[in-house]
């Protein structure tokens, strides 16, 4: 159903091949996502295709959900607030419990439009006020080019999305689509009274 909202919203943009190349690429990080997570993503992949897309968000949970990070990344993030204290250096740092288990990490498993409006927030309360300012620190924070390149789509912009999020949510999905047809669309209609009154005189 939402697929079909998606569909429909983007002008057949997103179609069922952008979805499941999503998903081939994006896999288990796709899986616990919320709705508004998923409409994220199919926005995102509308402008990034969708293998790009799946593919910058994995590389993003590796990153955050599974803690795979360089030593200059971890340390920029924990300067922001926005993951907990690690030890060790290069690719072989640990993290002890709970470390990971921040507000920033929890939002962007199940939506990362909700993720990067905390990361926003940080920025600003560090002194990166606007957007200029902001995507340079991106280069520091994460690790892939493709994930650069998500987060730093969805910053910039942020409000057509939500916007945008909010359209599809109130659009008419599967059920809704065949109801409408069924009560407005005149061939339909037609069809339908022609097979009740064949059942009847039956």
């Amino acid at each position: 159903d939402l697929g079909t909202k998606v569909i429909t919203a983007t002008h057949g943009v997103v179609n069922p091949q952008t979805w499941f190349m999503l998903a081939q690429q994006g896999g288990p990080a796709l899986s616990g996502m919320s709705d508004e997570g998923l409409m994220t993503m199919a926005i995102a992949a509308q402008a990034m295709k969708g293998p790009r897309a799946g593919t910058a968000l994995f590389s993003a949970f590796s990153q955050f959900a599974g803690g795979r990070m360089m030593k200059f990344q971890a340390e920029q993030l924990e300067k922001l607030g926005l993951v907990g204290h690690h030890r060790g250096h290069g690719l072989s740092i640990t993290w002890p419990e709970g470390s990971l288990n921040t507000p920033f990490v929890a939002a962007l498993k199940k939506d990362p439009m909700a993720a990067v409006q905390i990361l926003q927030d940080a920025l600003v309360k560090h002194g990166k006020t606007t957007i200029d300012q902001q995507v340079p620190e991106l280069f520091k924070l994460l690790g892939r080019q493709t994930t650069v390149r998500l987060v730093h789509d969805l910053l910039r912009n942020m409000p057509q999305i939500i916007a945008e999020r909010g359209r599809i949510m109130g659009g008419l999905g599967i059920e809704g689509s065949a109801a409408l047809a069924n009560a407005e669309d005149y061939e339909q209609v037609m069809h339908n009274l022609g097979a009740s009154f064949q059942e009847m005189m039956m």
